[in-house]
C-alpha cells in the first residue's frame, strides 16, 4: 500500500490568482528561491491561456506546468480562482499531486508555519 505524500512539505512556494488571472497572494518557504519572478511567468501563462481559450475554444482548462532551470510551477483552476505551486523540478506531476492541488485550500497553506506571505 502506497503511503500518502506530504505535498505541503515538498512545495517551495504558492500563489493565488483571481479568476481573471491577476495575482492576489504569494507564499514562499525558506527552501525556495527568494525571487518571485515565477509568479510573473504564471501570470503571463494565464493571460495566454485566456487568449487561446477564447479564440480556440480550449475550455475547460485543466492544468499546465511551467518548467524553469531548478523549479517547476503547477498552475490549475480552483473554484475561487487559479493557484500555482512552485515545486522542485524533480517532482513528478502525477494524479495524486493533481488531486491534492485541486483540493488544498490556500488559507491552509497560509496557516502553515513553513510558509511566509510576501
Amino acid at each position: 500500500m502506497a503511503s500518502e505524500v506530504d505535498y505541503e512539505a515538498i512545495l517551495l512556494g504558492a500563489a493565488a490568482f483571481d479568476l481573471s488571472g491577476l495575482p492576489k497572494e504569494y507564499l514562499t518557504t525558506t527552501r525556495s528561491v527568494q525571487s518571485i519572478t515565477w509568479v510573473q511567468s504564471v501570470f503571463q501563462s494565464l493571460g495566454m491561456r485566456s487568449l487561446l481559450g477564447s479564440s480556440l475554444r480550449l475550455e475547460p482548462f485543466q492544468y499546465c506546468v511551467l518548467h524553469g532551470r531548478s523549479c517547476s510551477a503547477l498552475v490549475l483552476r480552483q473554484a475561487q480562482g487559479y493557484v500555482s505551486f512552485l515545486l522542485p523540478r524533480s517532482q513528478l506531476v502525477d494524479p495524486s499531486l493533481l488531486q491534492w492541488a485541486r483540493t488544498v485550500r490556500f488559507g491552509d497553506l497560509k496557516r502553515n508555519p513553513a510558509f511566509q506571505t510576501i
